[in-house]
């Protein structure tokens, strides 16, 4: 009786691990490729030329320790050169743009405002590139099939499971991690579109560079992908212990009334003309 019940016990025991071997195999199965899901998205944004010019409203709204920064919370409207970022532009107070011009260079990590909305996606996603592929070999033997294998290599990524309609990607920055900024990204799961990503920023205020968390919120605009909205927050966890007092800021950007013209005047992106062109300002459109 012993010896049946060992023996009993031995077949469950068996089964069991039979059981649990096939629960993990179809887990590995069914857990996707993050390198795959992000070559996706990659591939997805570059099939999108980007517009030579953007205009576009900057609503920035601040606080400090939850009590509102009035003085760092203001509208712009923006007039952008794409290929560099040079960009004009002016207060907004109620409907109307008013004051003087201002030369900027919208950007991100940078003591300026984000942008602008049409920014490369890809920017904090540089990539680096091997070596070449060599020359075949006409004496090696043949190959009658090849898989393919995308590999990320700025990154370590790994799929961090479902999030509503999205897939949720965890980064790990493999070298340079004030380069390389991304932490996370939010993937729609049947049209692989990048809805939102998370990434390291800094706060430049006073001489001093705050650590930041941003959150950021993508869209299409005329069938271009652009940045629709930003929540930033002091990162906590980031900050150094010299800073441990410093004030909690959280910063909203909204890219509001975007539009692509098909050209702007030179002197809107040379400052040392503005001068000459002050009946010439740029207004909201009607």
């Amino acid at each position: 009786m012993l010896r049946a019940v060992c023996v009993a016990g031995t077949a469950a025991l068996l089964l069991g691990s039979v059981t649990f071997a096939r629960a993990a195999a179809q887990d590995a199965v069914a857990t996707p490729n993050a390198n795959a899901i992000l070559a996706r998205v990659k591939a997805g944004l570059r099939a999108h030329e980007r517009p030579p010019y953007v205009v576009y409203t900057l609503v920035r709204h601040d606080t400090l320790d939850h009590v509102p920064d009035l003085l760092n919370s203001y509208t712009l409207r923006i007039w952008c050169r794409t290929a560099d970022s040079a960009a004009l532009a002016r207060r907004v107070v109620g409907s109307r743009t008013t004051g003087a011009v201002a030369f900027i260079t919208p950007a991100f990590d940078r003591p300026i405002d984000p942008g602008p909305p049409t920014a490369d996606l890809l920017d904090v996603i540089r990539e680096t590139h091997g070596p070449p592929t060599p020359a075949p070999d006409p004496n090696a033997p043949r190959i009658i099939g090849s898989v393919s294998v995308v590999i990320e290599t700025n990154y370590h990524v790994t799929y961090a499971g479902v999030d509503g309609a999205d897939d949720h990607l965890r980064l790990e920055a493999r070298r340079d991690p004030e380069r390389n900024r991304l932490t996370d990204l939010y993937v729609d799961r049947a049209s692989s579109v990048l809805h939102r990503a998370i990434a390291r920023d800094h706060l430049y205020a006073e001489g001093r560079t705050i650590p930041e968390r941003f959150e950021m919120v993508f869209g299409l605009h005329d069938g271009v992908p652009v940045i629709s909205a930003i929540h930033g927050q002091t990162d906590d966890a980031a900050l150094d212990p010299r800073d441990a007092g410093v004030a909690f800021n959280e910063v909203d950007y909204r890219f509001e009334d975007i539009e692509f013209p098909p050209d702007l005047p030179a002197w809107y992106f040379d400052p040392a003309h503005y001068g000459a062109h002050r009946g010439e300002y740029p207004v909201l459109a009607p």
